[in-house]
């Protein structure tokens, strides 16, 4: 009787530890399944005000960070995408265009200096690229417009120039080379590349006014030469007097020898 005693008692002992062990496993987090470690583990993000919080991209690298950045950019996130486009020079310090948008951002911010330092590293790296490739197309184009975001215009049109006789640009890039000619004052030639562009695209309504406003310069350029023109042939012609004689300093000093002083006249 007291065996069968003793072993209910070791019965109850064992059903009371199994339980208890089944609370304590269901409390636990069940790592495996979540992936994810006790809230006590979990790190805390940084919120410093250093730190600029952009979207992941769609991949770690150059091209992926350009790529948001350029997706930033279009919704005015201008804070943002700079980073991206940062992010995207530091991972490839030759990424050109990453440079000019890097500059483009930050134009729209309003940080100048900011913007022409990455204009410069555009040129440099579109530089070293033609010099090893003269013949591709793109490269001298993009320099051309690196030059002109740069202000250094006439440098710019001479990469236009090169650019063009490889390939055949697109509306845009004959729209900004009609903006580089209206800055150094050669409106004629803008005329040209506006109306290029829009041959190219019939609906750019921009390239329609831009060339509106340039035919309109070169007309009043155009005049003001013509009269400079009339101007100087107006001081150059020589006028005569009541004798029919001519007023121009090389007569005056011919007559000026012919009338010459009694002293010299008596010798």
């Amino acid at each position: 009787m007291r065996n069968l005693t003793n072993i209910a008692l070791l019965f109850l002992l064992a059903a009371v530890q199994f339980g208890c062990s089944k609370r304590n496993n269901n409390n636990a987090p069940d790592v495996a399944a979540t992936g994810s470690p006790t809230p006590a583990a979990t790190a805390a993000p940084d919120t410093s005000p250093a730190a600029v919080a952009i979207p992941q991209p769609p991949t770690q690298d150059a091209p992926g960070y350009y790529a948001l950045g350029m997706e930033l950019y279009k919704q005015n996130r201008d804070e943002q995408a700079a980073e991206a486009f940062r992010q995207a020079t530091v991972l490839d310090p030759e990424f050109a265009a990453g440079y000019m948008k890097l500059g483009l951002a930050y134009k729209a911010l309003g940080r100048k200096e900011d913007a022409e330092k990455a204009y410069e590293e555009a040129v440099k790296v579109y530089d070293k690229l033609v010099d090893k490739e003269p013949k591709n197309a793109e490269a001298q184009l993009n320099l051309g417009e690196a030059y002109s975001r740069l202000g250094d215009y006439q440098k710019s049109i001479e990469a236009y120039r090169r650019g063009i006789k490889l390939k055949e640009p697109d509306s845009a890039t004959y729209y900004d080379i009609g903006l580089t000619y209206n800055k150094l004052a050669r409106y004629s030639d803008a005329v040209g590349a506006f109306k290029k562009s829009i041959e190219l695209d019939p609906d750019d309504y921009r390239a329609q006014e831009a060339l509106e406003r340039a035919q309109s310069d070169a007309s009043r350029q155009k005049a003001r030469i013509e009269e400079e023109k009339k101007k100087l042939e107006r001081t150059a012609k020589p006028t005569t007097n009541s004798n029919g004689n001519s007023n121009s300093n090389a007569n005056r000093n011919t007559n000026g020898n012919k009338n010459q002083s009694p002293q010299n006249t008596k010798q």
